[in-house]
C-alpha cells in the first residue's frame, strides 16, 4: 500500500514540475528562463570536470 502511495505522489509531483515547465515557457520570460538554466547547467557541468580531475590527480598521487 506504502509503495502505491509513493507512486501516487510522484506522479503528482511530476505533474506540477511539467504543468510549471509549459508555464513559464509559454509567458514572456521564456529567453530568461533559457538563459538561467543554461548558465547553471554549465556551472554544474564545470564543477563535475573539475571534481573529475581532483579525484583522477589524488588517485595518480596515491598510486605512484
Amino acid at each position: 500500500m506504502e509503495n502505491n502511495s509513493n507512486s501516487f505522489f510522484t506522479f503528482i509531483a511530476g505533474a506540477a514540475v511539467g504543468a510549471a515547465v509549459c508555464y513559464f515557457l509559454h509567458t514572456d520570460k521564456k529567453d530568461e528562463l533559457i538563459n538561467k538554466v543554461k548558465y547553471h547547467a554549465d556551472r554544474l557541468k564545470n564543477k563535475i570536470k573539475e571534481g573529475k580531475q581532483q579525484v583522477e590527480e589524488a588517485i595518480d598521487q596515491n598510486l605512484s
